[in-house]
């Protein structure tokens, strides 16, 4: 069962994103000019990071070695030039020769061809294709690997091999595994440094693949480990998975002695804490060889790094946090040497649904590290920032982000403690420079000028590429703006024109519900636990809590709670079941408060009204697909649940009033609302240019169709289909009318869902629950 669930992922993956599962290729060593020799024997177990700052660095000061003398060097990364007609990149290699090898295809997947070059990518020459692997024949590809020789290995959309030797003989083979399964079992397919040709199958085991024979065999199973990925480096086979890093010698077959500073430096997870699967899933992990027998190269988000088996340190050699290393959308797909030195790495881009081929070449005469150390704080991790910090990183290579994490997970450190602690180094002048305010206390820190106007930067942003004006200015105060929300989301509603006309506020859109579930019964909203209902509906309706005196109102709390109670008997029935809040929690990616408008197709079975936050087009070509195919019956707009157009602001950036490097600061809030990193990312952008862009009609994701059923026998399909223009203009007015931000300080949240879930369960009233939210947040606006 395991091997289908993986390969039916894939399948998925393949068809929502078109993207290309790359493969690997032979690997060849290379003299690293600058990169320096770990050390085999003495220091200390761990690494030696040659570029990283060191801790406690005062914002926005100059960087450098301790001595006073600054560093110099480190590799700089570039794009390769791809040859003339390719687009998109399916394999990329180094022949044992020195050669570079490369199959892509043109921007429109209508031509696929051969290429190699003698001078590592600055000029190709075009080779002849297999006629197996041409379009016509082998149509989509999901894999290509290139042998030491020359030999290609291929796997299509149903995971058949195509496999080649190196004087273009072969096509598609079939394997039958010992235990009987057939080769599509196999999803993975890479040469050995002798031409051998090994897979990976669904249940993490591998397999040598005799293709003239048509024989497979199991190897390098002497662990009996479950394998989630491997490489070849060398004389040396790497594997990982739950069992950490094993080392086999691929001259014998034999498991190595464990190597405890590789597994301790090798091994990372994501740096994202938002639940976001690591770039490149099993491959974010590569090795390569270098120059000795026992020395390797691997690459993974935080860097490339030179390691020897069985030494003490392995030694950081390009900082990821300097690169697109540590980008989360860049998934690393091949990494190797090029003769002369210079790294590379395949990587696909999620952003824009791209390959790329990077180059990493040492520079003497740049600084080790950035001349410029910026310091931003968060109080979570996510994916969305760390990408769009490593798009700066990557324009200004002479500036360095330190990105700092309030709530890392593993201190048991609280929201609360963490705004403690940064506070306290604010006011003793030892803060960020940049404050990433969600989930923090804005108008705080803007009554205590604690934040700098940034107007200017929005000014100019918005005399150029235009931003939703409304929402940009939310926390303009006498013309100065002192913090911008960097994306958006807007709370939505959807259901039958008339239900919509009736829920002007959360009472009468509770008077409508409870209307509906007397008429006809069953759930009205989606059926969820009293946290989330609590949660959706705090989003929509906070904003209306705040007074003119900027306090929160006892009075609409109260209405609030007595109203989300009436909505909360609707959202289920007595025998139904309700999604539980923890359900979350092992779902990366997964919104509690997501539009899912499928569910108003599911008749008795589904929900009347559906409630959300709207943050991708994917969701609104969703909403939008459900009215069109069901003849305009479930018309839409946003929820506004009092006098203000609400909004979920995301990734809020404001500048430290004490920042030691202000313009530079500023010139980091430039860009992130700019509209290269604005065309990125989740939510909808700030910038009106992205937002352009990011509407054009997506080929991929129209036409795909998805389902959805009740788990006892009933189901619906919907086909999807782009948002015409009138639609797109629809959603770009809901921006644009956008005026006020939703509650989103962590603390206040957290108090109002535990007070809620309570009150929503019916342990205690509306008033007891409003009286001790006031009590709750008094005492934590008094510290």
């Amino acid at each position: 069962m395991k091997c289908k669930q993986k390969k039916i992922g894939a399948l998925v993956l393949t068809a929502a994103l078109a993207v290309q599962v790359l493969g690997g290729c032979q690997k060849q060593a290379g003299d690293v000019s600058g990169s320096g020799n770990a050390q085999g024997s003495g220091g200390t177990s761990g690494t030696a990071d040659v570029s990283a700052p060191a801790d406690g660095q005062a914002a926005g000061s100059q960087t450098g070695s301790s001595g006073g003398e600054k560093a110099m060097g480190r590799y700089l990364e570039s794009e390769m030039e791809l040859p003339e007609g390719v687009g998109k990149i399916c394999g990329v290699g180094v022949l044992e020769d020195g050669s570079l090898r490369l199959a892509g295809e043109d921007e429109n997947s209508i031509s696929r061809s051969l290429w190699s070059s003698a001078d590592g990518g600055a000029s190709w020459e075009k080779e002849e294709l297999p006629e197996a692997l041409s379009m016509d024949r082998a149509g989509q590809i999901l894999s290509l690997s290139f042998g030491p020789k020359g030999e290609m290995a291929a796997l299509d959309p149903g995971y058949k091999p195509i496999i080649f030797g190196a004087d273009g003989s072969g096509g598609e083979v079939s394997f039958s595994l010992p235990d009987g399964t057939a080769s599509e079992s196999i999803f993975e397919l890479h040469f050995a440094p002798t031409g051998e040709l090994v897979g990976l199958d669904g249940s993490g085991s591998l397999y040598l693949l005799d293709a003239e024979q048509k024989k497979a065999s199991l190897c390098y199973n002497e662990s009996g480990n479950e394998i989630a990925g491997y490489s070849f480096a060398g004389g040396n086979l790497f594997t990982y998975g739950a069992g950490g890093i094993q080392v086999y010698d691929t001259a014998t077959g034999e498991l190595k002695d464990t190597d405890s500073v590789l597994n301790d430096n090798a091994v990372l997870d994501s740096q994202a804490s938002d639940g976001a699967t690591p770039a490149g899933g099993n491959r974010s992990l590569m090795f390569t060889a270098a120059e000795g027998e026992d020395e390797i190269y691997f690459c993974n988000d935080t860097g490339i790094y030179h390691h020897i088996l069985g030494g003490s340190v392995s030694e950081q050699i390009a900082n990821g946090s300097l690169n697109s290393l540590s980008n989360p959308s860049m998934s690393r797909q091949e990494f190797g040497v090029l003769p002369g030195g210079d790294f590379f790495i395949l990587v696909f881009d999620a952003a824009d649904s791209s390959t790329k081929l990077l180059r990493y070449t040492w520079s003497a005469d740049t600084p080790a590290m950035p001349d410029t150390e910026l310091r931003m704080f968060a109080l979570e991790d996510s994916s969305g920032l760390r990408q769009a910090i490593a798009i700066y990183q990557k324009n200004n290579p002479d500036v360095y982000v330190h990105l700092e994490v309030g709530l890392t997970g593993g201190d048991g450190k609280t929201a609360e403690d963490a705004i403690r602690s940064l506070n306290t180094d604010l006011l003793a002048g030892n803060g960020p420079d940049l404050l990433v305010l969600d989930g923090m206390p804005v108008d705080s820190y803007i009554e205590k000028d604690m934040l700098l106007d940034i107007h200017d930067v929005v000014d100019t942003v918005n005399g150029g590429d235009g931003l939703f004006e409304n929402a940009v200015r939310a926390y303009e105060r006498d013309g100065a703006v002192y913090a911008v929300p960097t994306r958006l989301s807007i709370p939505i509603i959807q259901s039958e024109a008339r239900i919509l006309d009736a829920a002007g506020s959360l009472e009468s859109l509770a008077d409508t519900a409870e209307k509906l579930q007397a008429e006809a019964g069953g759930s009205i909203l989606r059926s969820a636990d009293a946290k989330i209902i609590t949660y959706l509906l705090y989003r929509m309706d906070s904003a209306n809590w705040v007074g003119e005196n900027g306090g929160i109102d006892e009075t609409a709390v109260t209405n609030f709670l007595t109203q989300a109670a009436r909505l909360y008997q609707t959202s289920g029935t007595a025998d139904s079941h309700r999604t539980e809040w923890s359900a979350y929690d092992d779902l990366p990616g997964a919104k509690r408060d997501g539009v899912a408008s499928i569910g108003l197709m599911m008749g008795t079975q589904g929900e009347r009204i559906e409630l959300g936050n709207l943050d991708s087009m994917w969701e609104y070509m969703e909403m939008t697909s459900v009215n069109n195919s069901n003849e305009q019956k479930y018309p839409y707009r946003a929820m506004q649940t009092g006098s203000h157009a609400v909004f979920i602001p995301m990734c809020q950036i404001g500048v430290s009033s004490r920042s030691a490097a202000p313009d530079k600061a500023k010139a980091l809030v430039q860009e992130l609302i700019g509209e290269q990193i604005q065309s990125t990312g989740d939510g909808f952008p700030i910038n009106k240019a992205a937002f352009a862009k990011m509407t054009e009609e997506n080929e991929v994701q129209s036409g795909l169709s998805i389902g959805s059923s009740d788990g006892e026998g009933g189901s619906v399909s919907l086909e999807m289909s782009w948002p015409n223009a009138e639609e797109i203009k629809v959603l770009s007015d809901m921006l644009e009318q956008a005026d006020t931000p939703a509650l989103t300080d962590h603390v206040i949240e957290e108090i109002v869902l535990e007070q809620g879930a309570l009150c929503l369960g019916g342990r205690q009233t509306p008033e007891a629950a409003a009286a001790n939210i006031m009590q709750k947040v008094k005492l934590y606006l008094a510290e």
